[in-house]
C-alpha cells in the first residue's frame, strides 16, 4: 500500500465535525473552568467573559463537541452583535 493509499484509508476512518459557536452560562466560576481545562487537549477555542449576576459567560468555538456542555448551552436568537472567529451564532 502507498502512501496516498493510507492518507486515503485514514480520512475515511475520521470523524467529519463541523465548526460550530456556542454560548453557554455556568452558575459557579469553579464548574467553568473545569469544563475548559478538561477540553484543552483539544482543537475547541474558549473565551471566558467574565462574570455576570446569571453566572460565569463562556463562548466556545467548537471542533469537537462535547455533550456534558449541553445543559448550560444558552440559545442565541438572531445575530445580535458577536461573532467568534468569523464564525455567526445564527448559524450554529
Amino acid at each position: 500500500m502507498n502512501l496516498y493509499q493510507k492518507m486515503k484509508k485514514a480520512k475515511k476512518k475520521s470523524k467529519i465535525v463541523f465548526t460550530r459557536v456556542g454560548k453557554y452560562v455556568f452558575p459557579d466560576p469553579y464548574i467553568a473552568f473545569d469544563f475548559i481545562e478538561k477540553g484543552r487537549n483539544t482543537k475547541n477555542l474558549y473565551a471566558t467573559l467574565g462574570k455576570r449576576p446569571q453566572g460565569v459567560l463562556v463562548d466556545v468555538l467548537w471542533h469537537e463537541e462535547n455533550e456534558d456542555w449541553q445543559e448550560f448551552e444558552v440559545k442565541v436568537e438572531g445575530e445580535g452583535c458577536h461573532q467568534f472567529k468569523g464564525y455567526k451564532y445564527a448559524d450554529s
